[in-house]
């Protein structure tokens, strides 16, 4: 019976033991509560703020940038004028006189110049074009109206201006192939012809 209860007692000394261990763990584990920031006193306006300490709005009020703006007393007319100035100011250009010079000479040497309205079209379609009129030996050309302008003004063809309002397409042939023209033409919807000139005679677009 001795050694029966000194066992228990060993066993009860053991769970005790543990007992004690185990809340010795815990005190050590260090504990993170659940933090949440709130403003004291609401939220911020920021339509109406809230005037600053003395101290501070005197700094404020003496490092403040000052400078006497050129538009003061100056109405927007006057200011849109200035601007319209600088704009009208055009520089010359040697390399939109080459191109003009260029462009003087595919009217001079062409037996055929198509006119087109030309609306929004992809890269691959203008291409496409490009290529179906060079293969018949015609030549897809874009154009500015200035440089136009400067090629054929005072000439001849001035009468071809008028086509030039938007964007537009110019093919130039060296042969009047018109059927040819007329089946590419068809192929592409964003081209509208609007006039042609052949053989050096301006003609009308009413073609159907």
């Amino acid at each position: 019976m001795a050694l029966v209860s000194r066992k228990g007692k060993r066993q009860c000394y053991s769970r005790h033991f543990e007992w004690d261990q185990f809340i010795f763990l815990v005190l050590l584990e260090t504990i993170s509560p659940l933090i949440q920031l709130k403003r004291y006193r609401g939220k911020i306006n920021l339509r109406r703020p809230r005037a600053p300490h003395f101290e501070k709005a005197a700094f404020l009020a003496l490092t403040k940038p000052w400078f006497i703006s050129t538009k003061k007393d100056k109405k927007p007319f006057d200011l849109c004028q200035g601007f319209k100035k600088e704009r009208t100011q055009e520089e010359d250009n040697p390399f939109q006189k080459i191109i003009a010079q260029e462009l003087y000479r595919w009217f001079t040497t062409s037996r055929l110049v198509v006119f087109y309205h030309h609306n929004p079209m992809n890269s691959d379609d203008e291409f496409m074009a490009y290529c179906m009129f060079k293969k018949e030996n015609m030549h897809f050309k874009k154009y500015g109206k200035k440089t136009l302008e400067m090629a054929i003004k005072g000439t001849p063809y001035e009468a071809v201006l008028d086509f030039y309002v938007s964007q537009n397409m110019t093919v130039f042939s060296p042969e009047p192939e018109i059927k040819k023209m007329l089946k590419i033409t068809k192929k592409f919807r964003q081209l509208v012809l609007l006039g042609l000139q052949y053989m050096r005679e301006n003609l009308s677009a009413k073609m159907n």
